[in-house]
């Protein structure tokens, strides 16, 4: 086997050895997380929902699927805005009917920038 041909075996197996490394560390990290992350648009605020009324597990996964059968009606319904507003207000009661009282109440004040929460909006140029 000539040098070149040795070097590029060597280099070949450092890069796999690298790639492992980082798919267990990224493996690591996730541990303990439920499986819906922030690497999916959809899923952002149940994120956030999760951490600022404490659901559960089964909470989630509820609500997980209330916003999947929300969503496709939503994409049906995209064009017409009153449909899609009572589409929304079907969702928010579904949904609160899975909270307790106490997540209920602060699902409200989330919902109504009540919480403290809320960032300021910026002043951006043309709005």
């Amino acid at each position: 086997m000539d040098i070149s041909r040795y070097r590029s075996c060597i280099t070949g197996a450092l890069v796999i050895a690298f790639i492992t490394v980082l798919s267990v560390t990224d493996l690591d990290a996730r541990q303990g997380q439920k499986g819906y992350h922030v690497s999916n648009p959809g899923i952002y605020h149940l994120n956030r929902m999760q951490e600022r009324l404490t659901l559960t597990d089964s909470q989630v996964d509820k609500i997980f699927a209330i916003d999947t059968k929300y969503r496709e009606k939503s994409f049906k319904n995209r064009k017409d805005p009153d449909t899609l507003r009572s589409i929304r207000d079907e969702r928010r009661k579904e949904i609160e009917k899975v909270l307790t009282p106490e997540q209920r109440e602060k699902y409200r004040n989330w919902r109504k920038g009540n919480d403290g929460h809320r960032h300021k909006k910026r002043n951006r140029p043309g709005r």
